[in-house]
């Protein structure tokens, strides 16, 4: 196998290593009749953005990758507002179809994202802290380590294609959201080409963020 997809490879098992771990322990909390229901959502809320943050950047660390392979190189203002514009105009000509043609209940896939939000927002620090988790830190994690480190390392042995399509099916899949696992197969490749036209991570990062918080705003209000 060659090195730069050894390398992808990798940072999965790392990954989910961390994860089976972390769960572990939450399941061993439960065995012993540890209360965390008695936690305040707060608490729970910074707990998440920390792990966010731990479980994203760890397997980066243990890699020892260098900044340089993250893609953050600076961009052409004008052309990322022009690739930007041309992504939204995609996502939305997506949405149109799905819903004239009905899809959403005909293909798996394609439903509504589940409302992850409403059951925990119970003060205003909650929906702060539950805004910035989502809006900023969620895009800027995922662009650094997808359509960064990953695409970057896959782009170096396959087109930009086959790498986008790999990248896409590995967001999508790790999201663990079924219901909508093609639409966000549509939405990173989508990202793509908008890291693609700008030949930096920075746009993809900001029309991430742009996504998310109008999804989050539609959900709060």
């Amino acid at each position: 196998m060659k090195k730069s997809n050894l390398e992808v490879l990798n940072y999965f098992k790392i990954f989910v290593s961390l994860n089976i771990i972390f769960y572990s322990a939450i399941q061993i909390l439960g065995y012993y009749n540890l209360d965390l229901s008695s936690i305040p959502n707060t608490v729970k809320l910074l707990f998440s953005i920390f792990y966010q943050v731990f479980i994203f950047l760890s397997p980066l660390y243990i890699l020892k990758a260098k900044k340089n392979e993250f893609g953050l190189k600076s961009f052409n203002f004008i052309k990322c507002i022009w690739a930007i514009f041309k992504a939204y105009v995609m996502i939305i000509l997506f949405n149109l179809i799905i819903y004239y043609f009905k899809l959403d209940s005909l293909i798996p896939g394609l439903g509504k994202q589940d409302d992850m939000i409403s059951g925990i927002i119970e003060t205003q620090s909650d929906k702060i802290l539950l805004g910035v988790s989502i809006c900023l830190i969620a895009p800027l994690l995922e662009e650094i380590i997808f359509r960064g480190y990953i695409y970057g390392k896959l782009k170096q042995n396959y087109s930009v294609i086959k790498s986008s399509i790999i990248t896409s099916l590995l967001f999508s899949t790790l999201h663990l959201h079924f219901n909508v696992v093609i639409i966000m197969f549509i939405i990173s490749m989508v990202i793509h080409s908008v890291r693609e036209e700008t030949q930096s991570t920075w746009p993809a990062i900001i029309f991430h963020s742009l996504n998310n918080s109008l999804a989050f705003f539609m959900l709060i209000n």
